[in-house]
């Protein structure tokens, strides 16, 4: 059976593009070059234009709607029955991201919430329950009375899955807390609290053993000090990483299982800092450790985990004591201080980068640049520059014509071609007479 993609020949159908440049939205030349960049990335076109900037979705929407003939409207503004959302096909709506799909799942029905129309969460959870159902995800817990509904249904025997914005699992109870669910109420109801974070993976196309490593196992709990006979990993930079030595994502993850023990501090009111340490003599593996593990195994480095998932230092437990949400203290009123609260050292130097095998010329710039207050760093061939383009993220690029390894034009041809560099404004410096010649290169 054929896509929708490969029959838009044989029935005179106009592409995006050629929608886009009828619109006035984009000229030949940019669609050129989103069409090149869909070569090497794989990616339609539209979603090209708009990471390039040119575009943007509700445009490109507008468009896809022309393309079709079929109407455009904005869906956040209106309230779309699934009657009528089952009259998309599916392929069509995935293929051109035109409206939001509902899967029609046998046994699972679901509500889009729209405070506008006044639809909301809590309302939504009470109609919910209403209709009995066995499992209910509710997509975040942002105020007290969805907490409290939604708590409520996890203790007549309804599953309840939920989000909360947290700096860890033990935290969740202490938010819970916050937003005025009594303690009791959680210690009955909550199972199970999973918290994640993100770390960049290392990349597998540059991947070298770490010998700094050894700077943060001394950090380690003791009993992984033995991790010394562990060979860490990074990635020493390359073009398929733009010289970062991460490529990609990995999650970090803890686990709080609430028992029985933990339901007994989590009655009492106390701080998150009691119930992890509790949750630790059961077992409690937190999001450092797990990241530690991960980077033993060569998925991400030490480093990043450190950066990311930090080991908490040691600190005095204060107790928490839980009180009305509504209750709020008032902040004490504090002189007007007589200083401004801006400052000339807060202010970041523009950085430039200056790219010439000729050290004279190199010293020359740096001397002239950094009297003027600007941020030097410099490469004597066109590779080295290109690695500090995406180490540094220069404001600016001044580089020469002619360079070892990778001369100016090539420098400039892998900057732009890379929507997180392409930006940069590039300054090239020759010595030759023949400026003509140079140009047409």
């Amino acid at each position: 059976m054929k896509t929708i993609e490969t029959q838009k020949a044989s029935r005179g159908r106009k592409r995006i593009g050629e929608c886009l440049i009828e619109a006035g939205l984009i000229d030949q030349e940019t669609l050129a070059k989103a069409l090149e960049i869909q070569k090497s990335q794989k990616k339609k076109v539209g979603q090209i234009l708009i990471e390039m900037g040119v575009a943007d979705d509700v445009t490109i929407a507008k468009a896809m709607a022309e393309q079709l003939k079929i109407p455009f409207f904005r869906l956040e503004k209106k309230m779309i029955s699934k009657e009528v959302l089952k009259l998309v096909p599916a392929e069509l709506a995935e293929n051109y991201l035109l409206i939001p799909i509902e899967f029609d799942i046998k046994g699972i029905s679901q509500v889009q919430i729209n405070p506008a129309a006044g639809v909301t969460f809590a309302g939504s959870l009470r109609s919910i329950l209403r209709q009995d159902p066995d499992v209910v995800m509710v997509g975040e817990i942002r105020d007290g009375e969805t907490a409290e509904i939604a708590l409520q249904a996890a203790q007549t025997g309804h599953l309840v899955f939920s989000t909360l914005h947290t700096n860890d699992a033990p935290a969740a109870v202490t938010r819970l807390l916050d937003l005025g669910v009594e303690p009791f109420l959680i210690a009955d109801a909550l199972l199970m609290v999973a918290g994640q974070r993100l770390v960049r993976g290392i990349c597998p196309h540059c991947r070298i053993p770490d010998p700094m490593s050894f700077q943060f196992i001394n950090q380690l709990p003791i009993d992984l000090r033995n991790a010394k006979e562990t060979t860490f990993w990074k990635g020493a930079g390359c073009e398929k990483c733009q010289y970062t030595g991460y490529l990609g994502r990995i999650g970090v993850y803890e686990v709080l299982k609430i028992s029985p023990a933990v339901k007994g501090i989590i009655a009492a009111g106390v701080s998150a800092l009691k119930i992890k340490n509790v949750a630790l003599k059961e077992g409690f593996r937190s999001m450092f450790l797990d990241g530690i593990y991960k980077a033993m195994n060569g998925l991400t480095t030490l480093e990043e985990v450190f950066r990311v998932a930090p080991p908490e230092s040691e600190t005095v437990e204060q107790e928490y004591v839980a009180t009305p949400a509504s209750i709020e203290e008032k902040p004490v009123d504090e002189p007007p201080s007589n200083e401004t609260s801006f400052s000339i050292k807060s202010v970041k130097p523009k950085k430039i980068l200056i790219a010439d095998d000729n050290q004279i010329i190199i010293k020359l710039l740096v001397n002239i640049l950094e009297s003027e207050s600007y941020h030097v760093v410099s490469a004597d061939n066109g590779l080295d520059a290109l690695k500090l383009v995406h180490k540094e993220k220069p404001d600016l690029i001044i580089t020469d014509y002619m360079m070892p390894q990778m001369d100016g034009m090539e420098l400039i041809k892998k900057i732009k071609s890379q929507l997180s560099t392409r930006v940069i404004p590039v300054i090239m410096l020759t010595a030759k007479d023949e400026v003509d010649s140079e140009a047409a290169r």
